[in-house]
């Protein structure tokens, strides 16, 4: 009878120990780079490189530093300069996007972007420009 109760403990322990794993087999959530890149986000960097030097574009255009890009659903963007204007004419500006399925390219109208960064919080964007490579950071607001 003793013996009998010692594999009873010893097979019910093996039972909780192996019951007690730290694996879970609950998939997490995918957070697709679509789904990234839904929202308002606001301009916090950009930089300008041009023959080897880089400047801080907000030196040259402090007026770019509340701008607010937002992504739709649908694929429409929507583009607000906020109260800081270069030319106070300037509008609110519409347009679409696309965002290859990578999450590596980011096409607005015509001008395809190289993304560098995409997470919860932060967007930076490669940009061509005719002065050089303009690197762009958002953040999530």
């Amino acid at each position: 009878m003793k013996n009998f109760l010692n594999i009873l403990l010893a097979f019910t322990l093996t039972m909780c120990v192996l019951s007690c794993g730290t694996s879970n087999n609950t998939p997490m959530p995918s957070t697709s780079a679509q789904s990234l890149l839904i929202g308002k986000w606001k301009v916090s960097t950009i930089t300008l490189t041009d023959n080897g030097q880089t400047i801080n574009y907000f030196l040259i255009s402090p007026f770019l530093a509340d701008d607010i890009q937002e992504f739709k659903a649908n694929g429409t963007t929507t583009y607000d300069p906020n109260i800081l204007k270069a030319d106070p004419a300037q509008q609110t500006e519409t347009g679409s996007y696309t965002l290859s399925s990578n999450g590596k390219t980011l096409t607005l109208e015509s001008i395809v972007t190289e993304v560098l960064q995409l997470d919860a919080t932060t967007l930076k964007l490669k940009i061509p420009d005719i002065s050089g490579i303009q690197e762009k950071t958002f953040k999530k607001i």
